[in-house]
């Protein structure tokens, strides 16, 4: 990732930040579920670069039913990440990078969670690699019953030759399957001023969140 959204996946990649950064991003989606996310990064000399990121998930109001079937007013669920982030490079070619994280998630009830997010980055040339350790820390506790929240570890690489970007994604969560992503971009340039990137992806775990094994890929169209 070359912008804020980079401390998402992997904290070190806030080090490259070389100035300031910012995005916004709003999804609506199916059933007025909606998904929120802002991210900012400075960079600060002598100490690297910061980063200041949130996520929400909004699930709008849901009807609730009594024991009986019957309406009894609504509830609205929704998720809510908090985060802030630091990456320092180590060297030319070398960044790490941490952040701390407030979790809040709610149903009828309440219950927060402090994560914290290790990660590593190498660049050389063309060649971008990182490693990244997400959410370890304190239990989800609903009432009486406390869940921990899981933990993944992610690889990832990315190539760029010319026109060309390969990418490839290995993620191993604790609660799930290990999964397999690999995409590519192809970037044409009609012109100095306007560029044109068609895009492709494959993901062994968008079929299994759809439980859906015949259609893993995905395709897109980028304008800059």
């Amino acid at each position: 990732s070359g912008d804020p959204s980079v401390m998402f996946y992997n904290p070190a990649g806030i080090a490259f930040e070389k100035g300031t950064s910012a995005m916004a991003e709003q999804v609506l989606w199916f059933e007025s579920v909606s998904y929120t996310a802002f991210a900012v990064n400075r960079r600060v000399e002598k100490f690297g670069a910061f980063g200041f990121g949130l996520q929400m998930l909004n699930y709008c109001s849901i009807d609730s039913l009594n024991n009986v079937g019957v309406a009894d007013g609504s509830f609205s669920p929704k998720d809510l990440v908090v985060a802030a982030g630091w990456g320092k490079t180590l060297n030319n070619n070398w960044s790490a990078g941490a952040q701390a994280k407030y979790l809040s998630t709610k149903i009828t009830n309440s219950a927060t969670a402090f994560l914290a997010d290790l990660g590593a980055q190498y660049r050389r040339g063309p060649l971008t690699a990182g490693l990244a350790i997400q959410n370890f820390g304190t239990k989800l506790k609903f009432n009486s019953e406390s869940e921990s929240v899981p933990t993944q570890i992610r690889l990832g690489a990315a190539y760029g030759w010319q026109k060309v970007t390969a990418y490839g994604d290995i993620g191993m969560p604790s609660d799930a399957k290990t999964w397999i992503a690999a995409g590519g971009e192809y970037k044409l340039l009609a012109d100095e001023k306007f560029r044109v990137a068609l895009r492709a992806g494959y993901s062994t775990r968008a079929g299994d969140a759809r439980n859906d094994k015949t259609f893993p890929v995905s395709f897109g169209l980028g304008l800059g």
